[in-house]
């Protein structure tokens, strides 16, 4: 993540709060601390821009500056350690090409939760965890959380309808003999819902990990994608992208 509170020193003058992305049409090579040309706003450091050609072009500190303290790094810190644990968490969907079908499955980290919690790793196979379509008001598929299913140190995915899938799903543990883990499980990953799944509009997968893309995500130039829609689909892939472009 890119620190957020930076001054571009431009042809002597100062610009607060500048963007990685202006910079970088003028300066597509990168910039280093030694040219003196950004400026940390919270610590007045020299600060550097980093661009290549497969991520965005960010500010960052210099790594001789690792020891000094900065509000606007530790800042982003926090927010990129948050939202590593959010995105452990989630609820997630992939496609997988079978045969000349598809098969749709939903992603949950049940082996993050056995890594993080091992007093409850030999009580998991006690709980099922159950998917419902919420759309629908019914259950969608009931499984057993063992050993052979859950992954250790990844996601454990379990496959729904692909024939008729719905626009919203979530899920639920239970346990008649273990109620405790069940709601640990319940604690640890919280009121998990897919919303906008599959609906009207179209929705993209990446090709290499099958994972479905969120709104906003960027697609690559000569990277395979799927789309999958209700509908059959008459308008040019390119045409229904709603996320930015950016080519590797």
């Amino acid at each position: 993540m890119s620190l957020g509170r930076v001054i571009w020193w431009r042809n002597g003058k100062p610009q607060h709060c500048a963007r990685p992305e202006a910079v970088y049409k003028e300066y597509s090579r990168g910039i280093s601390t030694r040219e003196r040309i950004l400026q940390c706003d919270c610590c007045n450091k020299w600060v550097l821009m980093a661009a290549g050609r497969v991520r965005d072009p960010y500010f960052k500190h210099s790594p001789a500056d690792d020891g000094d303290y900065c509000e606007d790094r530790t800042v982003n810190a926090s927010t990129i350690a948050a939202e590593k644990e959010a995105l452990a968490r989630a609820l997630v969907m992939c496609l997988c090409e079978i045969g000349s079908g598809i098969e749709l499955k939903l992603g949950l980290s049940v082996g993050g939760f056995r890594k993080e919690n091992p007093v409850f790793a030999n009580s998991l196979q006690k709980v099922k965890m159950q998917i419902y379509d919420t759309s629908m008001g019914k259950l969608a598929g009931t499984y057993d959380l063992s050993n052979d299913r859950i992954k250790n140190d990844g996601r454990s995915y379990f496959p729904i309808d692909a024939t008729n899938p719905s626009t919203n799903y979530a899920i639920r543990f239970i346990s008649s003999s273990d109620t405790e883990v069940a709601e640990k499980l319940k604690s640890y990953f919280g009121d998990k819902r897919l919303d906008g799944c599959v609906c009207d509009r179209e929705n993209f997968f990446d090709g290499i990990t099958g994972l479905r893309l969120t709104s906003g995500a960027k697609v690559y130039l000569r990277r395979k994608y799927y789309v999958l829609s209700r509908k059959r689909i008459r308008q040019k892939v390119k045409e229904l992208l709603s996320c930015n472009e950016q080519v590797d």
